[in-house]
C-alpha cells in the first residue's frame, strides 16, 4: 500500500487542535467562553504550544534575524506561486455558481459562533437555496492523496485556483451560509461544472463501485457522461485508510454546516415584516387574514388581506439584502394611499385608486414604516424593522 500524505494522525491534530489565533488569545488573557476556557486549561498540549508561543515572543529579534534563511523547495514555490495567482485574480464578488470559496471563521445569523478554526474551509458552490444567504455545494480539500471514486480532482484546468483546493468531495455534500465566507478562490468554468454535477448523480445513483481495484494514493483517468475526470480509485477494506481520511473530513464540515442550519431556522425577512403588520393590525382592530389561492395557477406566496380594504403580497429580493416587493391592491371603492416614512418624513407616497394593483418597492430599515391612509386619513402604521 502507498504511504499517503499527510499522516491520519498530523491531519487529525491540523484539523482539530486548537488554533494558534485561540492559543494566543488565552495566552493574552481574552474571556473565552467557559467551555474552551475548561478545554484548553486541562490540555497539556495547549499549555505545551502556549510555553512555546511564550518563549518565542520573548527572543530577541536579533538573534532570529541572525538565524540564516534555508532555500525554499521547488514544491513549495510551486505552492505559491498558485497562491499568489488566485490572490491576483479577478473573480464575481456576486455569488456564482463553480466558484469555490474560503471560510475562515464560523459566522452565523447573530454573528459569529465561539466554534475555533484551526484550518480554513473550502467548498464549491453549486446552487442557492430557498433560504436566503445559503448556497448548496460539496467540501473541497487539499489532501489529493487519498481520493476516493467519488473524489474529483482539480487540476491545470482549474488553475488559477489555491492550492488549498485539490480536490471536490461529491460524497460530501454541505450547505454554506455565504456571510462566513472570506475570499473566492477558483472559478470552475460553466463546462467543468458540468462535469462535476455528472459525477454527483452518478455519486448518488450508482451502485457501490467494485473495491477490488482499490488502490489508496493512485489517480485514474475515467469517462462519466462524455466528460474526462481524473478521481481516486473505489475504497478498499476496512483497513484502506481513506475511510478514517472521510470521518475526519466529514466531522471537519460540521462547522460549515451549522451556521447553515441555523440560517435554515431563521424566520425570513418577509415572515419578520408580517409578524410586525399583525401586530400593527391588531392594534388598529383590522384583522390579518390569508386569501384564499387562486384558481388557477399555483400562488408562490401568500396573499394577505387587511380586512376588507387592501391585499398584500410580499417578495424578498435574490439579490439584495433587506429590500421586498411589496404588490398591494385597493379592495375598496374610494382611493387610498400608501407612505414610505422614514425617521418621522414621508419619503414616498403612491396613491390606489379603487381596485387598482401597485408595486412598492420597500427596504426593511431601521426608523422605517409603512403608512396606510384612506380617505378619513391614517389607518395603519406597520415597522419595517424590529
Amino acid at each position: 500500500m502507498n504511504t499517503l500524505w499527510p499522516p491520519l494522525a498530523l491531519l487529525e491534530t491540523e484539523l482539530f487542535s486548537p488554533s494558534d489565533a485561540l492559543i494566543e488569545r488565552w495566552r493574552s488573557g481574552v474571556k473565552l467562553p467557559a467551555d474552551m476556557q475548561r478545554a484548553l486549561d486541562a490540555d497539556p498540549e495547549s499549555h505545551a504550544r502556549r510555553s512555546a508561543l511564550e518563549t518565542a515572543l520573548s527572543t530577541d529579534p536579533a538573534i532570529a534575524e541572525a538565524a540564516p534563511i534555508p532555500p525554499v523547495p521547488p514544491d513549495l514555490r510551486a505552492l505559491i506561486r498558485q497562491r499568489v495567482a488566485s490572490r491576483q485574480a479577478t473573480f464575481s464578488r456576486l455569488p456564482t455558481p463553480g466558484q469555490i470559496v474560503r471560510i475562515d471563521e464560523v459566522r452565523g445569523p447573530n454573528g459569529l459562533l465561539h466554534w475555533d478554526l484551526p484550518r480554513p474551509l473550502t467548498v464549491l458552490l453549486v446552487e442557492s437555496t430557498a433560504t436566503r444567504q445559503v448556497w448548496y455545494g460539496w467540501l473541497v480539500m487539499a489532501e489529493s492523496d487519498y481520493a476516493g471514486y467519488w473524489d474529483l480532482l482539480l487540476g491545470s484546468e482549474d488553475e488559477p485556483c489555491d492550492p488549498l483546493a485539490r480536490m471536490v468531495q461529491l460524497w460530501n455534500p454541505v450547505h454554506v451560509y455565504l456571510p462566513s465566507v472570506s475570499r473566492v478562490l477558483a472559478q470552475l468554468t460553466p463546462n467543468r461544472l458540468v462535469a462535476v454535477r455528472a459525477l454527483a448523480v452518478d455519486c448518488a445513483t450508482a451502485s457501490e463501485p467494485d473495491p477490488a481495484p482499490a488502490q489508496p494514493g493512485r489517480i485514474v483517468r475515467r469517462q462519466v457522461a462524455g466528460h474526462w475526470l481524473h478521481t481516486g480509485t473505489p475504497l478498499g477494506g476496512p483497513d484502506d485508510p481513506r475511510h478514517a481520511y472521510q470521518r475526519l473530513c466529514h466531522a471537519y464540515a460540521a462547522a460549515v454546516r451549522e451556521p447553515a442550519r441555523l440560517a435554515h431556522a431563521q424566520p425570513t425577512l418577509a415572515e419578520r415584516l408580517l409578524s410586525l403588520l399583525r401586530k400593527a393590525s391588531e392594534a388598529c382592530s383590522l384583522a390579518l387574514t390569508t386569501a384564499p389561492a387562486p384558481v388557477m395557477g399555483e400562488a408562490t406566496t401568500e396573499i394577505y388581506r387587511l380586512g376588507d380594504w387592501l391585499e398584500l403580497e410580499l417578495h424578498e429580493s435574490p439579490d439584495e439584502v433587506g429590500i421586498l416587493t411589496l404588490r398591494i391592491r385597493n379592495l375598496q371603492a374610494t382611493p387610498c394611499r400608501v407612505q414610505i416614512v422614514r425617521q418621522g418624513e414621508v419619503r414616498r407616497e403612491s396613491v390606489l385608486e379603487p381596485h387598482q394593483d401597485a408595486r412598492i418597492l420597500v427596504e426593511a430599515a431601521p426608523s422605517t414604516e409603512l403608512v396606510l391612509l384612506d380617505e378619513n386619513g391614517e389607518r395603519l402604521r406597520w415597522p419595517l424593522a424590529e
